[in-house]
Formats: structure tokens, C-alpha cells, sequence
């Protein structure tokens, strides 16, 4: 999923699992992809389920924070593509959906939706250096996410992931043609749409976080 996936998503969840303060619950859960801008592997961050269950024991001062990381994992264990690709006839593209398309189509039905939720604390803390995070990094993570976040844009959504590093140099114009490949189709782009609405992800993704807490 997209920065704004994990956001929207998150802040759906308060409700059920009361976060405080809400602004580092908001932040621990879009930093597992901090990865990026530090360019680190994807399992340096995102942790296994047995370590993400030891967290809050391990860190009983950031217990917002932890929370929030914890929810962002375990969005991360959902195959999105393969959810969209079964919920309706992608026969009409004449292929399946590419692992950017997906992304970015999921992103855009967020974004679409938009949620009004806390900002980002930003704040460097005790678990992210333990990851091998430096201060900089957190701070300039934050601060672009939080723009992004703020304007909830699409056309924004593949400049705001260069520039958290979520999307190599090498790699933007592809993200970018996959982007553009969608909006330019309107049509198309309804009935995708239409389509992902009718997974019910917001739903299930939510379902899915519950049921996976420790």
C-alpha cells in the first residue's frame, strides 16, 4: 500500500483501538516505510509478526507509536493485487493488474475518499534508532509525508513518493506511466475504482488488523 493507504486506514482504526496521543499513533504508522528515505531493506522495518507482538513490551514509553507501527505491518501482510485481482473481471484490461498499478489504484480510491485525522509527531524516538535511524532521516521522512498527507493530492502521489525515496530515480517514470495510464483512461479508471470499492478493503483491511493483534 501507499503512505496515504496506511494513513487513511489507521485513522479508521482509532475508534476501535484508542490511541494516545493520536499524533504518534499517526506517526508509528506510516514510519515502517521510513525505509526508504534511509534506504534500508524491507525487513529491517517491517518486522515479523513475533517481533512486532514483543514491541510494546520492549518499549512501554512509546506505547502510541508501537501501536501505530504494529497496524502498518499488518496492513503490509494483505496481497493487495491479489484482492483486487479477484474481486472483479480484470479481463477488460486484457492482463492483470502490475504491482504499480495496483499501488498506485489503491492510493488513488483513498486519496479519493480522504480522511481527516492527526498529524505526524515526526518525533525521533527510541525504537527507530534502534532500527538504524538516524534523527535526519526522521525528521525529513516526516516532514514530506506530512505535506503529502495534508494535501491528500493525486497528482501529487508520485512526486511525494520520489521524494521520500519510496521510488528509485530509475524507477519514477515507470511509476509515473502506470499513474498517468490510469488517470488518462476515465472511463477505465470508474470502473477500476468501482471495482476496488466493491472488495470492500476498507473494510476487510480493517477486519484483518483486529484480527491480527496479539
Amino acid at each position: 500500500m501507499g503512505p496515504y493507504s496506511h494513513y487513511y486506514l489507521a485513522v479508521k482504526l482509532q475508534s476501535q483501538l484508542h490511541p494516545a496521543p493520536a499524533e504518534e499513533y499517526a506517526w508509528g504508522a506510516v514510519a515502517p516505510d521510513i525505509r526508504y528515505t534511509c534506504q534500508m531493506c524491507r525487513d529491517q522495518t517491517h518486522l515479523a509478526p513475533e517481533v512486532l507482538a514483543e514491541l510494546p513490551n520492549r518499549y512501554p514509553r512509546l506505547a502510541s507509536f508501537v501501536l501505530g507501527y504494529q497496524v502498518h505491518c499488518r496492513l503490509d501482510q494483505i496481497d493487495v493485487g491479489q484482492w483486487l485481482s479477484t474481486a472483479f473481471p480484470l479481463r477488460i484490461l486484457g492482463k492483470r493488474l502490475s504491482p504499480q498499478q495496483a499501488t498506485m489504484l489503491v492510493e488513488m480510491f483513498f486519496l479519493r475518499r480522504g480522511v481527516a485525522g492527526p498529524a505526524l509527531s515526526g518525533r525521533h524516538n527510541e525504537l527507530l534508532a534502534d532500527l538504524g535511524v538516524a534523527p535526519e532521516h526522521s525528521t525529513a521522512f516526516a516532514t514530506a509525508l506530512q505535506s503529502y498527507i495534508t494535501a491528500h493530492s493525486l497528482d501529487g502521489a508520485v512526486s511525494a513518493f520520489q521524494q521520500i525515496g519510496m521510488i528509485e530515480n530509475s524507477r519514477v517514470e515507470k511509476y509515473r506511466r502506470a499513474y498517468e495510464s490510469l488517470r488518462g483512461k476515465k472511463l477505465l479508471l470508474a470502473i477500476l475504482l468501482w471495482g476496488v470499492r466493491n472488495t470492500r478493503i476498507e473494510q476487510r483491511a480493517v477486519e484483518h488488523v483486529l484480527k491480527n493483534r496479539p
